[in-house]
């Protein structure tokens, strides 16, 4: 338990809603949430609920989600929701204006954020995660061409993915491409896609064109190591980086920059490493370590 510094809780699953339980269905809900908050109330974790009902067959409806935050004011600090329905975010928000909404969608993270949600949990876009980061930095300048181009950006990466079998394993064969050290496998069920040479070269292309042309806008690099985060997109920190594969072709001061630049003792990276995770120490609920400057 000390381990977690928060908790993602899903509603329960295999047992999928019944027609004709209604309202005694809600009840068991609840029960089931209850039953674990009370538990992380004691331990002070944190919980954000997680709506996600293409995979656990039920819905957590608005009115449980109030009534469990009026009940567990101290123990719940949000909700993710992954259903796809716009209305259905902004109706948790609606709910409980205090606590923090943020939508399981990439292609739609802009329109998340114009919606007035809190901003978008990425898993799939995780390799890439400049573009998303490079939404929220421009949106939070008024910069909407460059949130939409780099939306669109998004949707490409999405599209590449969805030819495929599974997102966890087109991130998996991805990552190794961004240089991070991670097997490109997966276990059964979720297999077969690995060794597959034509996405492989798919997401290269991207890696090295798509998302290299986007660089300057996505406001991710810079010479400084100072990190930094956001809290409205993806739950991810970048190291402010660019893409691993640079070119002999860049500019004067690039060179100049990175040959001054000491090197990670570990990696050897002159570049600072994009850290491509969504859970990161905190000495307190909000107060992340080894984070300076939190947009």
């Amino acid at each position: 338990g000390n381990l977690a510094h928060a908790l993602l809780l899903l509603p329960p699953f295999y047992f999928k809603r019944p027609n004709t339980c209604g309202e005694q269905f809600d009840y068991g809900c609840k029960t089931f949430f209850r039953n674990i908050l009370k538990e992380c109330e004691v331990l002070g974790k944190p919980v954000f609920l997680y709506n996600f009902p293409f995979h656990t067959g039920n819905s957590i409806s608005p009115q449980i989600y109030g009534e469990l935050c009026h009940e567990f004011p101290s123990t719940i600090i949000g909700i993710k929701d992954s259903s796809g329905d716009m209305g259905l975010s902004l109706s948790y928000k609606k709910e409980v204006p205090q606590l923090g909404v943020y939508v399981g969608n990439d292609d739609r993270a802009l329109d998340t954020l114009k919606a007035g949600l809190d901003g978008s949990v990425t898993g799939a876009a995780s390799p890439v995660v400049e573009l998303m980061v490079g939404i929220q930095s421009n949106y939070t300048k008024n910069k909407l061409q460059n949130c939409e181009t780099l939306q669109n950006a998004v949707i490409k990466w999405g599209q590449i993915r969805n030819q495929f079998q599974s997102d966890i394993c087109v991130a998996k064969i991805a990552f190794p491409l961004r240089g991070v050290d991670m097997k490109a496998d997966c276990l059964p069920p979720l297999e077969g896609i690995t060794n597959n040479e034509t996405l492989v070269e798919k997401l290269k292309e991207f890696i090295n064109v798509e998302l290299l042309k986007h660089t300057d806008i996505c406001n991710v690099t810079t010479v400084s190591t100072t990190t930094t985060t956001t809290d409205t997109i993806s739950k991810t920190s970048s190291n402010n980086t660019s893409s691993n594969n640079t070119s002999n072709n860049q500019g004067f001061s690039t060179r100049t920059i990175h040959a001054g630049q000491p090197h990670d003792p570990i990696t050897g990276s002159v570049v600072p490493n994009i850290v491509l995770s969504s859970t990161f120490a905190q000495s307190s609920p909000g107060i992340p370590h080894g984070i300076t400057n939190v947009h």
